[in-house]
């Protein structure tokens, strides 16, 4: 039962950073869709970091944080039902 917990701990903080660099990703991706390139160069590479560190880390990451955290916490109590 210990191991469980443990595990469980470990997993949800290694989800953390996991979840931060692929919502920094997606929102990197997303904002070069959105600040295109015909807008002055030191503009928009400024504007894309900070869309990507903003809603891609903030909104994108924490939603998917969320969603793993809540199925690695279903399967830790589902694991209990089944014995």
């Amino acid at each position: 039962m210990l191991k469980k917990i443990a595990l469980l701990i470990v997993g949800l903080v290694a989800l953390v950073p996991a979840c931060g660099l692929l919502g920094y990703a997606i929102g990197y991706l997303i904002a070069m869709f959105v600040f295109s390139a015909t807008l002055e160069p030191h503009t928009y590479e400024h504007d894309r970091d900070l869309f990507a560190a903003i809603y891609g880390i903030m909104f994108i990451g924490g939603f998917l944080y969320a969603v793993a955290a809540g199925f690695a916490i279903f399967r830790f109590v589902r694991s209990f039902r089944e014995g």
